[in-house]
């Protein structure tokens, strides 16, 4: 429907769709974080129950697109007019503001609505613990929904929508918890999830440490790029890489990136598999290619409501500040409607606009004995109340020295010497068991100046993770990740787990730096007609020459011992 000549006339309550065909007149391409959303009108009732559109695969800067909201006349006679906006990948608006005008008439009497279904879940894995570099098989089932997402813990789950009958063949290298986000169509959001559990990988075994596509949506014609990480031995020419069953990459390098450029509409599955004297290790990562969109058919009548901002969660780690380390790691994830999201401390705003599904280090200025609260706090779609779900960190200082217990010296007594009653023996305290630091890894060893290291671990059973560089304070970290660093010269990495007053250290693990090669320094050649003078002391024709008595030497002693 286009409203650019004449207001269309509606029935009350008639579903239509609406489609803007616009173009990317910026810079930068539009993935599927950017979409299409509602903003405002002259009627609250002028959203007509349209949601946010999100687009699908990637718009490049000067191509046009075509979004398409679904929406439905009010039930009250009159004109409403209702405006749309683009928004980018951090939650702000942009270019201009689009409409649609729609007349409603005749307006009958109540429709009676029909129930919506409340969807039911199937969610299973096949093993919930493996060996590093096994692979684990997750099923599910689910109607009636309005999307569904496949995801592990960390990852953006708008990047990872899936069907809703599917299954996923997931390899991860340590333990990791998986969720299946399934948005309801009355707004309602369910995220149930299961936990893998990965045991120390083999002696010689190859695994897969990561194995990702820089894109999982794509539009037919355009290009990803695979990336992927082997650690462990690996066989010679031992990593392959296929598509669908189909080889496209023998004798791959253990670390390497590779371009696949997809034509045909479809799911995409690619697989990566790691021969060693220990084993094999695999990983997966899977792409669709969506067909062109086209006409939409007319839904089946429903009223949508306007959808709040849904937090999934926020954590706080390490759980506990022990002074004076004071830094925390906040993660969070928020989804439904969300238009806006924000972080605070302690009721006060110190991160404003930021990714829904995000974390951030932060080091509050705090004192014992207190307790700090981090806030997110998530604005939805309009007319819906704003959210906020908050994580307490208790502070703790220094445990002070104990103090001796002074010795008893009995005073002197006649009395008789008292008979001796041994103390009843204590209950043993219970304490915890000290962290498990599962795995801890540095690669490469040896690089190029300039060149960049990966590190990479897993922790259990820890409320407070530090990474050391050159045997001092790096950063807190969570229990599971990586990170990159670019030293200059020899460097070494350590990782210093705890639990309360328990700690444990990883072993110290070097990386050598190679500088480049010196330029060579030019020296003079030695000049060939200078001689020494053979003998530069005319007064001492010999030169130096030492006694070869010692001159404090006393005479031999007489043979006279009478005097």
């Amino acid at each position: 429907m286009d409203d650019s000549v004449s207001v269309p006339v509606v029935a009350p309550g008639q579903p239509f769709v609406k489609t803007w065909r616009i173009m990317n007149s910026g810079t930068c391409p539009w993935t599927n974080q950017y979409g299409l959303f509602y903003v405002g009108g002259n009627d609250p009732a002028s959203q007509m129950g349209g949601v946010p559109v999100p687009v699908q695969g990637t718009v490049a800067p000067g191509a046009v697109y075509d979004l398409s909201a679904r929406l439905m006349a009010p039930q009250q006679q009159g004109i409403y007019r209702a405006f749309w906006q683009m928004l980018d990948s951090k939650g702000q608006p942009f270019g201009q503001k689009l409409w649609v005008t729609v007349q409603v008439q005749g307006a009958p009497g109540p429709t009676p609505i029909p129930p919506t279904p409340i969807p039911s879940i199937s969610f299973t894995a096949n093993r919930t613990t493996i060996n590093a570099g096994d692979c684990v098989l997750f099923k599910w089932s689910v109607q009636n929904v309005n999307a569904v997402y496949f995801y592990r813990n960390g990852e953006d789950y708008r990047n990872h929508g899936v069907g809703g009958v599917d299954q996923r063949t997931v390899c991860p290298g340590s333990t990791s918890t998986y969720f299946l986000r399934v948005e309801r169509r009355d707004g309602k959001v369910e995220t149930p999830s299961i936990t893998i559990t990965v045991n120390q990988p083999q002696p010689n075994k190859p695994y897969v440490q990561s194995f990702t596509s820089d894109s999982y949506v794509l539009s037919p014609g355009q290009c990803t790029t695979l990336r992927w990480t082997v650690t462990g031995q690996v066989s010679p020419g031992g990593v392959t890489l296929d598509r669908n069953g189909k080889t496209i990459f023998n004798s791959a390098p253990v670390q390497g990136a590779m371009q696949q450029c997809l034509d045909q509409p479809g799911d995409y599955v690619f697989h990566i598999t790691a021969v060693g004297p220990g084993g094999k290790g695999e990983g997966y990562s899977y792409v669709t290619v969506q067909s062109t969109p086209g006409p939409t058919p007319t839904p089946t009548p429903f009223i949508p409501a306007p959808v709040p901002a849904v937090i999934d969660y926020i954590t706080a780690n390490p759980d506990t500040i022990y002074l004076p380390d004071n830094c925390v790691y906040v993660s969070w994830s928020v989804g439904g409607g969300v238009t806006y999201t924000e972080i605070q401390i302690d009721g006060q705003t110190v991160s404003a606009g930021v990714d829904p599904v995000s974390g951030n280090t932060y080091c509050p200025d705090v004192a014992p004995d207190t307790t700090v609260v981090f806030t997110v706090y998530a604005q939805g779609m309009a007319g819906t109340p704003d959210q906020s779900k908050s994580v307490s960190v208790p502070v703790r200082g220094m445990a002070p020295d104990p103090t001796p217990e002074p010795t008893w010296v009995p005073e002197p007594t006649s009395e008789p010497e008292p008979t001796w009653v041994p103390e009843p023996t204590p209950e043993p305290t219970w304490a915890p068991q000290p962290p498990s630091i599962d795995s801890f890894s540095v690669y490469p060893d040896t690089i190029n100046a300039g060149d960049s290291v990966t590190i990479g671990w897993s922790v259990s059973n820890a409320d407070s993770i530090t990474l050391m560089r050159n045997y001092d304070y790096w950063q807190g970290v969570g229990a599971d990740g990586s990170v990159q660093d670019n030293p200059s010269d020899y460097t070494t990495y350590q990782l210093h787990a705890c639990i309360g007053d328990a700690c444990v250290d990883s072993d110290v693990l070097g990386v050598s730096v190679q500088q480049p090669e010196p330029e060579p320094t030019w020296a003079p050649e030695p000049d060939p007609t200078w001689e020494p003078d053979p003998d530069p002391d005319p007064d001492n024709p010999g030169g130096d020459v030492w006694p070869t008595e010692d001159p404090w030497a006393t005479e031999e002693p007489s043979d006279n011992l009478g005097g």
